[in-house]
C-alpha cells in the first residue's frame, strides 16, 4: 500500500495512502492536514487510477514541487519521489512503482530575471482561454500589459530564446515565440497560478 512519509518542523511521520483520492493541505477537513502556514487550505491531491498514483497541485498559492520542479499539470507518482508543499515535504513511498527503465529528464531550468518571468507570464496568457491552439500574445500585447516599448520587450524575449536553447526560425517569429510559451510550460517554470495572478 502506498505511503506519505511526511518531513515536517516536528519531524517525521507516516500517512497511508487510502481510497482513490486524497486532498492535501491546511484545512480542517482535508484528508492529510498539515500544520504548516505556508500550505494552502486545499493545497495539492492525490488521485489513484489502478495501481497509479497522479499529483496536482490545486492552485495552491505557493505551488507544489515534485522533485524540486513546480508542477502545473498532473504527474504520475513513484516510490522515493519528493513533494514539497510549503516548508513541508512528502515522501512517496510505493515499492510497486520503483522506476523500471530511466527516462531522460527535460534541459534543466535556466535562471531568469524577475522581468523575464513577466514577459513569459503575459507571453502564456493567452493559454487561460483553453482553446488548444491559442497563440502566445504578440510582442506589442505584452509590452501594453507592462507599461514599456516593443523594444524592451523585443530584448527580454531574445535573451529568453537564448536561455532556452530556441533557435531563429528562418520564416516565422510566431512559431519562436510558440515553442518558448511551451518550454516555458513544460518545464514548470510558468504554471497555472502565475497565469491566474495568484
Amino acid at each position: 500500500m502506498a505511503t506519505l512519509e511526511i518531513w515536517d518542523s516536528r519531524g517525521r511521520d507516516y500517512f497511508t495512502l487510502g481510497g482513490d483520492r486524497v486532498i492535501v493541505g491546511a484545512a480542517a477537513d482535508v484528508d492529510l492536514v498539515l500544520d504548516d502556514g505556508t500550505v494552502s487550505q486545499v493545497h495539492a491531491c492525490l488521485d489513484r487510477t489502478g495501481a497509479i498514483w497522479m499529483l496536482a497541485d490545486q492552485g495552491s498559492r505557493n505551488g507544489t514541487l515534485l522533485n524540486g520542479r513546480r508542477i502545473a499539470t498532473p504527474h504520475r507518482l513513484r516510490h522515493g519521489d519528493d513533494i514539497v508543499v510549503g516548508r513541508t515535504k512528502l515522501v512517496f513511498l510505493d515499492k510497486a512503482t520503483e522506476r523500471k527503465h530511466h527516462t531522460t529528464p527535460l534541459d534543466s531550468v535556466p535562471a531568469i530575471t524577475t522581468r523575464e518571468r513577466e514577459v513569459l507570464v503575459e507571453l502564456c496568457r493567452p493559454m487561460l482561454s483553453g482553446s488548444a491552439f491559442t497563440p502566445p500574445a504578440p510582442v506589442r500585447t505584452i509590452a501594453t500589459r507592462l507599461g514599456v516599448g516593443r523594444g524592451a520587450i523585443e530584448a527580454h524575449l531574445l535573451n529568453l530564446y537564448d536561455k532556452f536553447g530556441i533557435i531563429k526560425h528562418p520564416d516565422d517569429e510566431m512559431e519562436r515565440r510558440v515553442r518558448l510559451a511551451n518550454e516555458a510550460v513544460q518545464r514548470g517554470v510558468i504554471g497555472p497560478p502565475d497565469l491566474h495572478g495568484r
